[in-house]
């Protein structure tokens, strides 16, 4: 085994090992034995800094509007194709539940990702909830065809943002 060794980890050998018998001592009885003895409590800050990696979520939303017959049947698609993605699959057997489709989104300029706006992570769609009547009112064309709709999608981004995503090029705004 490589062993690495880092300046003032060998004189803070004994300070690290009273923290984490005091630690579990914390744990077990409720006592904090450092702030008993010594008067030293943890530094939390650390914890109110940082909790961990979070998953992003994102809220876009499109207002649909059909001049036309046959562009309310390609809103009726569209809206139809997100809500049949965005549910669980079932297996063949039915023992087992598949996971949605997910997404990759992007915003783009002159068919390349838009330097100066964000970057997303491939994503699921958590949530898609349609207005039916934008305007206030429930307005059709003769065959029934809505001839407006509100919708906002709600996606989360599967990993993390790491630090190492943004690379070293300067060149985009990132994630």
């Amino acid at each position: 085994m490589l062993q690495v060794e880092r300046p003032g980890i060998r004189s803070n050998t004994g300070a690290l090992q009273q923290a984490a018998t005091s630690a579990i001592v914390q744990n077990v009885t409720g006592v904090n034995r450092l702030q008993r003895q010594q008067g030293a409590v943890f530094n939390n800050n650390m914890e109110l800094l940082f909790n961990g990696p979070q998953l992003r979520s994102f809220n876009f939303t499109f207002r649909l509007s059909a001049r036309s017959k046959s562009e309310a049947r390609i809103i009726q698609k569209i809206i139809r194709t997100l809500k049949q993605g965005m549910s669980a699959k079932k297996a063949n057997n039915f023992l087992f539940v598949k996971s949605p489709h997910t997404f990759f989104l992007g915003y783009y300029r002159n068919q390349e990702l838009h330097p100066f706006l964000n970057k997303f992570k491939e994503c699921a769609l958590t949530g898609l909830n349609m207005s039916y009547t934008p305007d206030g009112n429930y307005a059709t064309f003769y065959d029934g065809a809505i001839t407006s709709y509100e919708m906002t999608m709600t996606f989360q981004e599967l990993e993390p943002v790491f630090d190492s995503d943004y690379g070293s090029d300067y060149e985009t705004i990132g994630y």
